[in-house]
């Protein structure tokens, strides 16, 4: 064989052996076809009241989509959408009921395997903040369906949230706000169950300004009058407060019905030498006076923030006389009950933006009118329907169970004229007093509405302390220093005027996810407790 055939056939041989070699390695037509299926997609989850979207990036080599929906985590599964979009909008579901969906790519005939989601639809909170002296105690609605809530908190109203924490009550305590800085606040709803977790879309934003403590008066002792040894003068001195910026003390010459502002300024005493100091009358010989004072701090913006001013001892005898001044309104005889409600519904924003009306029973609104009318709105909250009021009374701390409670004039109580007498009375509270007397075991109360046979006329009742027919108290704090500001935040641009703020609610923005939810830390509902009131509070009188 000559040279040129043997080079040649070595070269036939060489290309014959790479493609054998190559031959091995390449992939079997069951490999090949496998690497043609489009990819798994990944799956997201929102909801609202009635509705679950899904949605997912576009998934590699995926022309089309399938979703299938159950109702049990292990139940059947139907194929509701076929679908080229890249989300998928389930309506008409039922609140607070948990659907189970798997969706995979398609790709012609090839079909990825599938991503397996379930989701709860829940409806969005809300959320409000009341200013506490101890807190901030952010509070939402009940959602149904819901496991719980999660809380945030910004010192912005759109960005840098961060977690709270998490409850499976209506409220949080924010026990970390610093007192006289404003704080942001949204929750959002979740549901657990089967292995997932759906959570609500955040609700919109909450504001909260923790309050300052209330001073206590310490001192109130007659002295000489430095400017005339001849004339009387009243050494008042209170407590400090934590992030005070100063005080202001204010008097009364009419049992509390009036207060003049004396004295403003950072100082912790003030000597009060003169009922008026344009005329320069001296405090009168034989006249009682009283004082209160409060605290403010500088906030945002320059306005000035302040606590609850000492709180008045005359408070609960306020609220009794003012009832008392409507005895004989009725509906039938003179018709005057409606100046009871008109007084109600003048009084905004209305308690859940209700309305009372002429032609309703009027109990309840009777006892509201007198707040209002007394100036304790600010520790009685407003209502026209007793379960409704207690049940802000619950979520305040200040409702008593105890039948066998024997409670003090300004408490409220509340009937079940229905009760059966067996055990505890747990029944719906149809009707509400105001307790003006307990004496002997026998509480009085002056009610509205009472006695249908007298035409409905603001009256006294009379029953046995732990009668079957009571359903329980509610107790406002009068003369306590721990009080709640109900409405929320006490803000003053001018310190002569006072201005209660509602919750304001913020327009609603997106959170940017992710927020670090960190561990869950379920918080309790605190017992109910009974306030016990001082008579020695820190509201004082002097007689001269």
């Amino acid at each position: 064989m000559s040279r040129d055939k043997i080079s040649s056939f070595k070269r036939i041989l060489s290309i014959t052996m790479l493609l054998l070699v190559a031959t091995a390695f390449m992939p079997t037509t069951t490999t090949w076809a496998a690497s043609k299926k489009p990819a798994k997609p990944s799956v997201t989850v929102s909801v609202t009241a009635k509705t679950v979207t899904l949605s997912w990036k576009k998934a590699k080599k995926a022309k089309k989509y399938q979703v299938y929906r159950a109702t049990s985590k292990n139940g059947k599964y139907k194929k509701i959408k076929t679908t080229k979009a890249l989300s998928f909008k389930n309506t008409g579901l039922t609140t607070g009921k948990m659907y189970f969906y798997k969706v995979r790519s398609l790709s012609g005939k090839k079909k990825s395997a599938f991503t397996k989601v379930a989701a709860t639809p829940l409806a969005v909170p809300v959320c409000k903040s009341s200013s506490l002296m101890r807190c901030n105690r952010v509070r939402t609605n009940s959602v149904p369906g819901a496991t719980g809530y999660v809380f945030y908190r910004s010192a912005s109203p759109n960005s840098g949230y961060t977690y709270l924490g998490t409850t499976s009550s209506l409220f949080m305590d924010d026990n970390a706000a610093a007192i006289g800085t404003t704080y942001y606040y949204k929750v959002r709803a979740y549901k657990r169950g089967s292995g997932y977790t759906t959570y609500s879309s955040y609700s919109a934003a909450g504001r909260g300004t923790r309050l300052l403590a209330i001073p206590s008066i310490t001192e109130q002792t007659l002295v000489e009058n430095p400017d005339d040894i001849s004339k009387n003068a009243v050494r008042i001195a209170w407590t400090s407060v934590a992030g005070a910026r100063g005080y202001e003390l204010y008097r009364s010459s009419d049992e509390g019905e009036s207060y003049q502002r004396i004295y403003r300024g950072s100082g912790n005493s003030y000597i009060d030498k003169n009922i008026n100091a344009e005329d320069n009358n001296a405090l009168k010989d034989g006249h009682t006076y009283y004082y209160k004072v409060r605290a403010y701090h500088t906030v945002f913006g320059g306005i000035e923030a302040y606590s609850y001013a000492s709180p008045s001892k005359h408070s609960r005898e306020k609220l009794i006389r003012q009832a008392q001044s409507w005895l004989g309104f009725d509906e039938k005889r003179n018709g005057k009950f409606k100046t009871i409600v008109d007084v109600y519904n003048g009084y905004k924003p209305l308690a859940r933006d209700v309305r009372g009306g002429y032609n309703e029973a009027w109990c309840t609104t009777f006892v509201t009118a007198s707040a209002i009318k007394a100036d304790l709105v600010d520790i009685m909250p407003r209502e026209r329907i007793c379960r409704y009021m207690i049940d802000l009374y619950q979520e305040m701390g200040l409702w008593v169970e105890n039948d066998a409670y024997e409670p003090k004039p300004g408490d409220l109580i509340l009937f079940d004229w229905e009760d059966n007498g067996r055990g505890d009375c747990t029944g719906a509270p149809n009707h509400i007093g105001i307790v003006t007397a307990v004496k002997d075991g026998m509480i009085t109360d002056i009610e509205g509405n009472n006695n249908k046979k007298y035409g409905h006329p603001v009256s006294y009742e009379t029953v046995p302390v732990d009668s079957r027919y009571i359903r329980g108290f509610m107790i406002p704090r009068f003369d306590v220093e721990n009080g709640i500001l109900f409405e929320l935040n006490r803000v003053m641009e001018n310190p002569e005027e006072e201005i209660v703020q509602d919750a304001e609610i913020v327009e609603e923005q997106v959170v940017e996810e992710p927020m670090n939810e960190g561990t869950d830390a379920v918080q309790q509902e605190p017992e109910n407790e009974i306030i016990n009131n001082n008579d020695e509070g820190v509201d004082s009188d002097l007689t001269i």
